[in-house]
């Protein structure tokens, strides 16, 4: 497996259905329609669309994962033969319904005039690991069923064997923090990304996890659901040259429908 992607779905609401945007002088809301997204893909598809519907006379949009190695994992907006295209989270008419905040962006400050704007952070609901997992393991459960049937020379009876995988197991050892920190008695060093995500699950922990291997939207992913307890983000901790690290275990389950 290549560094993988962890997805939470994204509930929209009345809370959070608008983005408001400038493009040459002139502003725009785009309202998203209220649903669960399965993954930050889905939300960016439908961010693009409805900013299209809203400004149909002017431009185009593009709503994007960025997967260039500084950026990861970031959301970048972007408006074609704008020369004013800016975001107002703070100052505009959908301050305190903005979706911005879901797609990584501080909403405490406009983003100014860019004809491409990139969100400061990665998508809270979703986790890009930093390196290659150093275990991806499998617990598979037999199942015997089917009538025994011969074989071609009419000598043997045999069973059909069918193997599931019920639980997949993810490790990732050495991770560094979001910001690598001096570790102090008064400074807690934390890998904010996965922490971040992590607390996005607790608040909704029978949601689904939607695995992509690679971080892209072209590769094959599969559902699953967590297998640990929400309560806690524990994982282990490490020094090396006084900078702080930390490794931990993923388990996931299957579950057929």
């Amino acid at each position: 497996m290549s560094k993988p992607l962890l997805c939470l779905p994204i509930v929209i609401d009345a809370t959070n259905n608008k983005l408001d945007f400038v493009y040459d002088a002139s502003t725009y809301a785009a309202t998203l329609t209220s649903g669960t997204y399965d993954d930050i893909y889905a939300l960016c598809v439908e961010i693009e669309a409805e900013m299209d519907t809203a400004a149909s006379d002017v431009g185009g949009y593009e709503v994007r994962v960025a997967t260039a190695s500084s950026p990861v994992g970031k959301i970048t907006v972007t408006a074609t033969g704008a020369d004013d295209f800016s975001l107002p989270w703070a100052t505009g008419t959908n301050t305190l319904v903005t979706c911005g905040a879901l797609i990584g962006f501080d909403v405490s400050a406009d983003d100014g005039v860019s004809t491409i704007q990139t969100s400061d952070y990665q998508a809270p609901n979703c986790w890009w690991s930093p390196r290659d997992p150093s275990r991806d393991s499998y617990d598979r459960q037999e199942i015997f069923g089917g009538e025994p049937f011969v074989t071609a020379d009419g000598s043997k009876m045999k069973r059909l064997i069918v193997s599931t995988p019920r639980k997949r197991t993810l490790g990732f050892p050495i991770v560094l923090p979001e910001s690598t920190l001096a570790r102090s008695a008064t400074t807690t060093n934390t890998n904010r990304a996965f922490e971040t995500w992590w607390i996005a699950w607790a608040a909704s922990p029978n949601a689904v996890v939607r695995l992509y291997p690679d971080q892209t939207s072209a590769a094959t992913y599969t559902d699953y659901f967590l297998d640990q307890p929400a309560s806690l983000f524990d994982p282990i901790s490490k020094d090396f040259d006084d900078t702080e690290t930390y490794s931990w275990d993923i388990t996931l389950r299957y579950e057929e429908s």
